[in-house]
């Protein structure tokens, strides 16, 4: 029985997406800068590394395609999908790291083939949708990533992780009024993620959508239950700004200062603010 390393591999990827803020430069990792990159131990490594996966890979494949051909069973077919759908994060990597094409090509591949297998398992688009946004292959990886997502969506709608990468794409397309339901969804499902480091973004896109009001009705909403929150105080002051109710902007400004579950760095930010909007 194949055990797959799926959450592993997955969460691998999912890292890689979110915190690779450049492209790897194969040259400089090299170990000796005068030897190519072909006689480069490290590289050496990984091509057996490589070679080792893709075999094993094939071999469990093949064995499961031909227990299929005997009996057609959900079990199998699963085993199927996930066999490719880890096989696809493992190409991923490769992708990312030796700069192929033909890896791109392949992870995409078998990735879509275990969302076909299996439509209803949510971490298949998931991974679908990373794949493409990895890949940055303009329009096409925009628009099979945006399915991808709202399709988990469709599957699990409570799902974070997928409502912010929509979000992403929605407002690299500047559909700012369509990302701000979703951020209105995900404060009222999570509201700590957004408050821990996507406060800014989801007040920008209020304010881009010009439904700054609705904004502050759920802040609003939210320091009912739980006043006194600086990050919040301070985001809400900001979308009253944006409105025009300056005073009012301002009291809640000085109501940031005097919580006590305002940290110091809050507190600067209120009297940057202050100091910024008073002048």
């Amino acid at each position: 029985m194949i055990k797959p390393l799926h959450k592993y591999l997955f969460l691998m990827l999912f890292a890689a997406v979110i915190f690779s803020t450049a492209p790897i430069d194969v040259a400089a990792q090299s170990p000796d800068d005068t030897k190519t990159q072909d006689d480069a131990p490290w590289t050496l490594k990984m091509f057996f590394a490589r070679e080792d996966a893709n075999f094993e890979f094939l071999s469990q494949e093949t064995q499961i395609l031909a227990e299929l051909e005997q009996k057609n069973t959900k079990a199998r077919r699963d085993l199927l999908a996930w066999l490719r759908h880890d096989h696809a994060i493992v190409l991923a990597n490769y992708y990312k790291t030796l700069k192929g094409e033909d890896y791109l090509e392949q992870a995409l591949n078998y990735s879509q083939s275990a969302t076909e297998i299996a439509p209803q398992t949510v971490q298949f688009w998931k991974t679908f949708g990373l794949i493409n946004l990895t890949a940055k292959m303009g329009m096409i990886s925009d628009i099979q990533a945006e399915g991808s997502f709202r399709r988990v969506l469709e599957l699990d709608s409570k799902d974070t992780e997928a409502r912010l990468m929509l979000v992403g794409i929605l407002l690299k397309n500047k559909e700012y009024k369509e990302a701000a339901e979703h951020y209105a969804i995900l404060f009222k499902q999570n509201p700590e993620v957004i408050i821990a480091s996507d406060l800014h973004k989801m007040n920008l896109t209020f304010i881009s959508a010009d439904v700054a009001g609705w904004g502050i009705e759920i802040y609003d909403a939210y320091l009912k239950k739980y006043p006194g929150n600086g990050k919040v105080l301070i985001a809400k002051s900001i979308l009253l700004k944006a409105d025009g109710y300056d005073a009012q902007a301002l009291r809640l400004l000085g109501e940031a200062l005097s919580s006590n579950n305002s940290t110091q760095q809050i507190k600067t930010t209120a009297r940057n603010l202050l100091a910024h909007w008073k002048g």
